[in-house]
């Protein structure tokens, strides 16, 4: 890869974050394209050390997601931020509760993992839950996050345990969140 095909850290102009990872100015679009070109794709950009963004076209200004997808030898990591408008009626620890419910339901929920964290100045809650993939396990740490724009849904997952080989939660919780 070039030097220009390295971009350190990522700008969602309409998520309103920015995140301090190095991926690739390559992106792969969702759902277009054979999957083995798709891995292909995602394994040149993780043998350079980067994350590979996968673009979905129909985002918008109040609700969408980001993905970003990378190997570690034969592992794989996620990590997904999701927005939308800030909650009406819930407060955080409702909101919480409900995607944990839902987690529930998609895989295993470990036990106690709930915790207190803050991004940029703005708390959040925590967790952590195990999801079969039928041939893998993606364990992952959820995260959920008000701030006075927008809730963020924030998902780290790895195929190798609660593992963090690119010390991505540490980046997680330098998001810095646009006003």
């Amino acid at each position: 890869m070039q030097t220009g095909d390295l971009q350190t850290g990522f700008t969602s102009q309409k998520g309103n974050y920015y995140i301090p990872i190095d991926y690739s100015t390559e992106a792969v679009i969702a759902g277009i394209g054979a999957d083995q070109q798709m891995w292909e794709f995602i394994q040149r950009h993780s043998d350079n050390n980067l994350w590979t963004y996968v673009l979905k076209s129909n985002n918008t200004s109040e609700l969408g997601w980001d993905k970003f997808t990378r190997k570690f030898d034969s592992e794989l990591a996620q990590i997904q931020i999701m927005w939308s408008p800030p909650p009406r009626y819930l407060n955080l620890k409702q909101d919480f509760d409900n995607a944990t419910k839902f987690h529930k339901e998609l895989g295993d929920w470990i036990n106690d993992s709930e915790s207190k964290i803050e991004i940029d100045n703005n708390n959040g809650l925590s967790g952590r839950f195990k999801l079969n993939l039928g041939d893998r396990i993606m364990y992952s740490a959820f995260i959920i996050i008000h701030t006075p724009q927008r809730r963020y849904q924030i998902q780290y997952s790895y195929t190798q345990g609660f593992s963090d080989p690119d010390n991505t939660l540490k980046k997680i919780k330098k998001i810095k969140f646009l006003r």
